[in-house]
């Protein structure tokens, strides 16, 4: 069987790239592969999600996160990177308290393994908490309107496609996390494989074969970037936006091999963002009258755009 992945992900609307909580991850020596939402409002999520994501996919054996040992370390190292950046001389006060009251990252998530069978073949297994999705699609199903719901396979914790602002989760400091874990398994076959976070999950949902055609035009960061922008003001929920498409052929033979994949990395995004921001000269007051209060303006409304960012552990 041929391989083929691809993997982009974007921000919010007026955010950077450095404010984005989702993260996903491959392993294709592990045939492994992740994707997480970190909860904005809970404590430093994207390092959670990224914890989250990584772990699944660069351990060789089958793991379920929720074994208590496995979730322990997790939170362990959580703990240990937010405090180091908690401990900063520099480090708000208001963040300071955060940790020191106990507040803690949530993210949910979906992992995906293929598993080699005795007999040779191959079989895909996923679990999955919260409101990001698989969904997997044969090449059977030429158009995905009619078959939906009886010959798609999707996958999360939810109970219904009707999506809320209270997700399943795991967290960074609660052994008891939220939900229950759900899992599915099956023969490795030719179709595709999505995972998404919440946003474009709701969208497949709804717009299910149009949105199938909208993936498929997307080969490049550059344009899932533009695209994600135009859906938003129709369909798309403004939120961050993260998705791994794995593509299998057949190539009439029983072994895997990964023939490419171009999966855009959140931390080369985010350098490139800010390299593009250091050179960008300041804009020029073109009245000077007014130059005090531009400056005043731009001062508060950049300490409160911070301070909702550190609160809501975006960094």
């Amino acid at each position: 069987m041929n391989i083929n992945i691809t993997g982009f992900i974007y921000h919010k609307a007026a955010e950077d790239f450095s404010d984005c909580c989702d993260r996903y991850a491959i392993n294709k020596e592990n045939n492994k592969f992740s994707i997480a939402d970190g909860v904005s409002k809970s404590f430093f999520p994207g390092i959670w999600a990224e914890l989250l994501v990584n772990k699944y996919v660069n351990t060789a054996e089958q793991i379920d996160l929720k074994e208590s040992e496995i979730l322990s370390s997790l939170q362990k190292e959580w703990l240990e990177k937010v405090q180091e950046i908690v401990n900063k001389p520099e480090q708000k006060y208001f963040v300071k308290n955060h940790f020191n009251k106990g507040h803690s990252a949530a993210a949910t998530f979906v992992g995906l393994s293929f598993l080699k069978e005795e007999n040779g073949n191959y079989k895909w297994k996923s679990s999955a908490l919260g409101d990001s999705f698989l969904f997997y699609i044969p090449d059977s199903i030429e158009n995905i309107d009619e078959d939906f719901e009886t010959k798609v396979t999707s996958l999360s914790s939810k109970k219904s496609f009707e999506f809320d602002n209270y997700p399943d989760f795991f967290e960074s400091r609660n052994q008891n996390f939220k939900g229950e874990i759900n899992y599915k398994e099956g023969e490795l076959k030719t179709g595709i494989f999505y995972l998404m976070t919440d946003a474009l999950a709701e969208w497949f949902i709804k717009e299910k074969e149009t949105a199938r055609q909208e993936i498929d035009s997307w080969k490049i960061q550059n344009d899932f970037e533009t695209r994600i922008e135009e859906l938003r003001k129709t369909t798309l929920q403004n939120d961050d936006s993260a998705i791994l498409v794995i593509r299998i052929e057949d190539d009439n033979k029983k072994d895997i091999h990964y023939l490419n994949h171009s999966i855009s990395s959140i931390e080369k995004l985010i350098l490139s963002e800010e390299s593009k921001k250091e050179q960008t000269p300041p804009a020029e007051n073109t009245n000077p009258e007014n130059e005090g209060e531009e400056v005043s303006n731009k001062t508060t409304e950049g300490f409160i755009q911070k301070t909702i960012n550190i609160l809501t552990g975006k960094f």
